[in-house]
């Protein structure tokens, strides 16, 4: 048998004949692996994930959409009729003071993290520098805080004030003087209870404004800014009860008043309510801004004390807290932020719109109806 192959190599037309039929062997099995589609583990996906991806749980549905906070309207993009896409900004506030806060919580994070390395890898005098300037800065950011928040007591008392003389004198005879009268010229009020209440406090507005001033007069930085605060919120919200009270006087318990003028009276006393509620939120914002500054003084005079001794375990340990801290507070900030911005829940369209730049809204008020789901042109 050996004998006979071996002879095969030496008949030149057994040697072509054998050639060529391994010459098409190889061919095919070479045409095979190259013209075969190479296996795409990314495109292995179940057909019952790409479903449930496309389910969305606003599919078809028929929202109202609003702010998470209250604020003053920046921008409203849409319009009724706009075909949007999941994710689309609809609308903002102007998020000057949350804008702020979350810059406030991006730096100090950043300074604990930088803090954390310094404190595993040693300290230097160049680090105790770094810490010092650190301090001044964040006292700089204070100060400033502060400064800020004096001029939104002062514009809340102005603009307070405003809202009330400018919204509400016409209701009254003598609303200035200590028996005031509502104006009841074609005015029947069914509610004497009620009537009485707005009265009382219409008088204890006027001693109010005067005590406010008082309190605001040479208002600088150094002041106590939390007493002066809450007392500007607790007078800010006698007004605002006082508005309520007004509008479900005229609103429920009054008759025999024209209806046009009665719906200038009741546009009057909303627009009050609107300011009143925007300056709640601009102290209350304000003092926050305050709040974090003090906070990110303290911490970085507690991480220059830190850095001067010698780095011990505990220090480790701090440090590791301060970074999860921080990391909270931005994502507390983050979630402010995004409560100022409303955004399309899903492909869909805008229905209609009740908002416009310039207003003030209500947290959780309605804003934009929205209908969810594929929109055919």
């Amino acid at each position: 048998m050996k004998q006979h192959f071996i002879s095969v190599f030496h008949n030149p037309k057994k040697v072509i004949i054998f050639s060529l039929i391994w010459a098409i062997i190889i061919g095919f099995f070479g045409y095979t692996k190259i013209n075969q589609k190479p296996t795409d583990p990314y495109n292995q996906i179940d057909a019952k994930i790409l479903l449930n991806e496309s389910n969305d749980s606003y599919q078809n549905k028929n929202l109202t959409l609003g702010f998470l906070s209250g604020g003053r309207i920046k921008s409203v993009s849409v319009t009724s009729g706009d075909v949007v896409k999941k994710g689309d900004v609809l609308a903002t506030l102007d998020a000057g003071n949350v804008v702020g806060a979350l810059t406030q919580a991006k730096a100090l994070y950043a300074t604990a993290q930088a803090n954390y390395q310094k404190v595993i890898n040693g300290v230097t005098s160049a680090d105790s520098a770094v810490n010092k300037t650190s301090v001044e800065i964040s006292q700089t950011a204070l100060l400033h805080s502060k400064e800020t928040l004096v001029l939104s007591l002062n514009n809340s008392l102005t603009s307070a004030t405003n809202a009330v003389n400018n919204n509400t004198n016409s209701i009254f005879i003598n609303p200035h003087t200590s028996n005031p009268e509502l104006a009841t010229v074609d005015m029947i009020f069914t509610n004497q209870q009620l009537e009485n209440t707005v009265i009382d406090e219409r008088i204890r507005l006027n001693q109010m404004f005067s005590l406010w001033k008082q309190e605001l007069d040479g208002v600088s930085a150094n002041g106590d800014m939390v007493v002066l605060t809450d007392h500007s919120l607790s007078h800010l919200q006698d007004i605002a009860v006082y508005l309520d009270d007004l509008n479900s006087l005229f609103t429920q318990y009054s008759s025999g008043y024209k209806d046009n003028a009665k719906t200038v009276v009741l546009g009057n006393i909303l627009s009050a309510r609107a300011g009143i509620t925007g300056q709640i939120t601009s102290l209350t914002n304000g003092m926050q801004s305050v709040s974090n500054a003090q906070k990110n003084v303290e911490q970085s005079q507690a991480i220059l004390a830190q850095k001067i001794s010698q780095a011990r375990p505990e220090d480790v340990a701090i440090a590791e807290a301060q970074v999860s801290n921080a990391y909270g507070a931005v994502q507390i900030a983050e979630a402010s932020f995004q409560n100022t911005i409303i955004t399309a829940p899903s492909d869909g369209m805008v229905m209609s719109v009740s908002i416009t730049p310039g207003q003030m809204a209500v947290s959780n008020a309605p804003a934009i109806e929205f209908l969810s789901g594929s929109v055919k042109n």
